[in-house]
C-alpha cells in the first residue's frame, strides 16, 4: 500500500506578484527567495509527519503549465466551451490570450473559519460576480462549461460554487471538472461532473497552499461590510492550533510554527531586498486583496501600518513566551460535576439511560426494525472491539461527529450531579495570564459544550479536547509534553488509569479530585 501524501502547493510568486514592485538589478526572485522557502517548508513538514507520510511540493509554474494545457486543448476543441477558474492565481497568461477572447473568468470563493462561504478579501459580493458572469457569457446555458480549481481535495469548493449558481436559478451545464491535484475516490463517489485529475492521490491526506502558512492566507475570519478589509487565520501557532493543515495534534506545532514562520520571515526581508529596501505592511497586505492575520480571540496585536517582518518577529515571541507557561488540564464528568450511576460515574447514570435510548431510536429509525431488534443490533456494536460510535458510524454512513451529535444531543439539566461550585469558579477565573486551562473530556463535543455552558465555565477554557478528536486520552498527553515543559503540567481529573498514570508517565504533576469541591487544593 502505498504512503499517505501531504501536498503543497506553492503560490508564492502569485502572492508577491500583487505587490506589483519591480525587480532591482538582476535578483532572480524564484531561485534567490520563494524556492528555498518551499524547500524549507517541505523539510520541516517532512520531518513532522515522519516517514509513513510524503510530502510532496508542487511549484505554481508546473500547475499552472499543466493546467493551462489542458483548459487550451477544450478551449481549442470546443469552440462552444468556456472557462471558469475558482483559483486567483493560476492560467493568468490563458486569461491574457488574446486566442480566447470573452471565454474565460474568475469566480472568488473561499471559506470562513466557521466553515461558511464567503468571497476572497476585496471581491464583489456573489450576487454581483454572477451579474458578471451573466454579462460576460449571456448565453451560458448553452455553453459547455469548464470549471478549473488548482486541486480538488473533497471537491466542497466546486459544490459549493455550483450550489451558488442553482440557488440564484443559473443551470450550468458543466461539461468538465478540472484540478491540478486531487483523490480520484473523492471526485468520483461524490459526483462531480466529469473530473479530470493531472496528479491523481488516492491516499491523499492533506492538501495546503503555502500562502496559508503566512500571513497572506487562512481561512476568512471577519469581513467587513465592504470586504475590503478582511481578517483571516493562518494554518500555525500562534495564530491557531494547525488545524488547517493537520498539525493540531502534533506534538511538533509550536517548533514547526516558528520554524515555517522564521522562513516566511525571511522570504519577506529577501523581496524587500529584491525590490529596492521598501518595507512590506499590513497596509500593503489589505492593499493587494489579502486579510489581515489575527487568532481567534483577537489577542495578537496588530496595525494596518506594522511591517510584516516586525509583526513576524512578534508572534515568534508569542510562541516562545506560550511553550514556558504553566498548563492545568481538567478532566471533565466526576472532576467538574457528577452523576448518579455506580461510584458518581456513567454506569447505570440518567445520562446512560438517555444516550442508550436514542441510539436505540436512530437503529430503529435507520434500519425500520423492532426494538427487540435494536437492541440486538445495539448490543453488537458494544461488543466490537473498534467501539460504538465506530461501528454503527460506519454502518449508517454518517461521521463519527454525526453519530455523536445524535445519540448525545442530551439536555444537562436535572443530570448533573454535585456541579463545581461558584467560588471555585471565580478563583479559577482569577488565576495569572500566563497559566493555561486546557478541557480533556472522552466526551463527545455536543455534550461537552451543552455542559460547560450551564455549568459556566466555558469562558476559562483556551483549548477543549473532546473525544472525536483523539483514540486515548494518552494521545493528547503525549502532544501536550511536546509542547510544554511537562514538569509545568498539572491534570486535575478522578480516574487514575485515564487522567492520572498518562500524565504522571510523561512527567506531569497530577491531582486526584473524587469532588468537585477538591479543585479548591489547586488554588490554596
Amino acid at each position: 500500500m502505498s504512503k499517505e501524501a501531504y501536498i503543497l502547493t506553492q503560490d508564492t510568486s502569485g502572492v508577491f506578484d500583487r505587490f506589483d514592485r519591480p525587480i532591482v538589478g538582476n535578483t532572480n526572485l524564484a531561485e534567490t527567495v520563494i524556492d528555498p522557502y518551499f524547500m524549507k517548508l517541505i523539510q520541516s513538514l517532512q520531518s513532522v509527519v515522519g516517514e509513513t507520510v510524503d510530502v510532496v511540493g508542487y511549484p505554481e509554474s508546473r500547475i499552472d503549465k499543466d493546467l493551462s494545457a489542458r483548459v487550451g486543448r477544450y478551449l481549442d476543441e470546443d469552440p462552444d466551451s468556456v472557462c471558469i477558474c475558482l483559483d486567483r492565481f493560476v492560467l493568468k497568461g490563458l486569461e491574457r490570450n488574446l486566442k480566447y477572447p470573452n471565454r474565460f473568468q474568475r469566480f472568488s470563493i473561499s471559506r470562513t473559519d466557521d466553515g461558511n462561504k464567503t468571497p476572497r478579501p476585496g471581491d464583489r459580493s456573489f450576487a454581483n460576480q454572477l451579474i458578471d458572469l451573466r454579462n460576460k457569457f449571456p448565453d451560458i446555458e448553452s455553453k459547455n462549461v469548464i470549471i478549473v480549481d488548482d486541486g480538488i481535495f473533497s471537491g466542497g469548493t466546486i459544490r459549493d460554487f455550483l450550489n451558488i449558481c442553482t440557488d440564484a436559478g443559473l443551470d450550468l451545464p458543466v461539461s468538465k471538472v478540472i484540478g491540478f491535484i486531487g483523490n480520484p475516490d473523492v471526485y468520483n463517489s461524490d459526483g462531480l461532473p466529469n473530473a479530470e485529475i493531472a496528479e491523481k492521490y488516492p491516499n491523499l491526506f492533506e492538501w495546503v497552499d503555502i500562502r496559508d502558512f503566512s500571513p497572506f492566507g487562512g481561512k476568512i475570519f471577519q469581513n467587513s461590510k465592504n470586504n475590503r478589509v478582511v481578517s483571516g487565520v493562518p494554518y500555525l501557532f500562534p495564530w491557531s492550533e494547525g488545524e488547517g493543515a493537520s498539525l493540531n495534534n502534533s506534538s511538533e506545532l509550536f517548533r514547526t510554527s516558528k520554524e515555517l514562520i522564521k522562513a516566511f520571515q525571511e522570504t519577506v526581508r529577501g523581496y524587500e531586498d529584491a525590490t529596492g529596501g521598501e518595507k512590506l505592511t499590513v497596509r500593503d497586505l489589505v492593499k493587494a486583496g489579502f486579510s489581515i492575520p489575527t487568532d481567534r480571540n483577537k489577542s495578537l496585536p496588530i496595525s494596518i501600518n506594522d511591517r510584516v517582518s516586525d509583526y513576524l518577529e512578534r508572534c515568534i515571541a508569542r510562541i516562545e513566551w506560550e511553550k514556558g507557561r504553566d498548563v492545568l488540564v481538567f478532566d471533565m464528568d466526576g472532576t467538574l460535576y457528577q452523576l448518579d450511576g455506580t461510584d458518581n460515574g456513567y454506569k447505570g447514570s440518567q445520562l446512560e439511560a438517555a444516550v442508550v435510548n436514542n441510539i436505540l431510536n436512530l437503529i430503529q429509525k435507520k434500519e425500520s426494525v423492532s426494538r427487540n431488534v435494536a437492541c440486538e443490533i445495539k448490543n453488537e456494536a458494544y461488543r466490537d472491539p473498534i467501539g460504538a460510535s465506530f461501528f454503527l458510524a460506519k454502518r449508517y454512513g454518517i461521521s463519527r461527529s454525526e453519530y455523536f451529535n445524535i445519540t448525545w444531543d442530551i439536555d444537562p439539566k436535572g443530570i448533573l450531579q454535585n456541579p463545581v461550585d461558584k467560588e471555585v469558579i471565580q478563583r479559577l477565573k482569577s488565576l495569572k495570564p500566563d497559566r493555561k486551562l486546557i478541557l480533556l473530556t472522552t466526551a463527545p463535543k455536543v455534550w461537552a459544550s451543552r455542559v460547560l455552558e450551564i455549568l459556566g465555565v466555558a469562558p476559562l477554557f483556551e483549548r477543549i479536547y473532546c473525544g472525536e478528536e483523539y483514540g486515548k486520552k494518552d494521545e493528547i498527553f503525549e502532544m501536550l509534553a511536546g509542547r510544554y515543559d511537562p514538569s509545568k503540567i498539572i491534570s486535575v481529573g478522578d480516574q487514575e488509569e485515564t487522567d492520572l498514570r498518562p500524565a504522571r508517565e510523561r512527567g506531569m504533576k497530577t491531582l486526584q479530585v473524587k469532588n468537585p469541591s477538591e479543585i479548591n487544593q489547586l488554588l490554596v
